[in-house]
C-alpha cells in the first residue's frame, strides 16, 4: 500500500515491485502486452527522476547536518553535495532513459501481434484460434481505454 510519508518503507515496496516485474517480463504470452508495459516504465522513469530530485534536495538541505563517521562535518557537507550532484546527473540520464522508452512504445504501437492471444482468450476455457491479435484499437481490462487507436 502506499505510504506517502514515509519513504523507506515505499522505497523498499517499490524495489519488491520492481523485482516482481522483471520476474514477469521474462516471458509474455501476448506480446502486445508489451505496449503497456513500456507506457508504465516511461511513468515509471519520470517518477524515478522525481525522486531522485527530492532525494537531491534532502542531501543539499540538511547537508549542515552531514558528519563523516569519525565527527568531521566539512567532509560530511562534501559527500552530502557530491551525493546530490551524483543524483542529479542520474536524473538528467533518466531523462534520455524515459525518452528512449517512449520511442520504443511508439514503434511497439505500430505492431500488430499475428497469431498472439488475449488474456481473455487465455482464460477462456475453449477458444477459437485467432489469426490476429494487436492492441492497436483495444484496452487493458484493467484500465480505461487510451493509447493507440485505428
Amino acid at each position: 500500500m502506499a505510504d506517502y510519508d514515509r519513504p523507506v518503507p515505499s522505497a523498499d515496496e517499490t524495489a519488491e515491485h520492481l523485482r516482481a516485474l522483471a520476474h514477469a517480463t521474462r516471458h509474455f504470452h501476448d506480446p502486445g502486452e508489451t505496449y503497456w508495459v513500456l507506457g508504465d516504465l516511461g511513468a515509471i522513469t519520470r517518477r524515478l527522476q522525481d525522486v531522485l530530485a527530492n532525494v537531491a534536495s534532502a542531501h543539499m538541505n540538511h547537508r549542515d547536518l552531514a558528519h563523516t563517521d569519525d565527527g568531521n562535518q566539512l567532509e560530511g557537507r562534501q559527500h552530502a553535495h557530491d551525493a546530490a550532484m551524483a543524483l542529479r546527473r542520474a536524473s538528467v540520464l533518466l531523462e534520455d532513459v524515459g525518452r528512449h522508452v517512449n520511442d520504443a512504445q511508439s514503434h511497439s504501437g505500430r505492431i500488430a501481434w499475428h497469431g498472439a492471444v488475449t488474456p481473455a482468450e487465455r482464460a477462456a476455457p475453449e477458444r477459437e484460434p485467432r489469426g490476429t491479435a494487436a492492441h492497436r484499437g483495444t484496452r487493458r481490462a484493467d484500465r480505461p481505454a487510451s493509447g493507440p487507436s485505428v
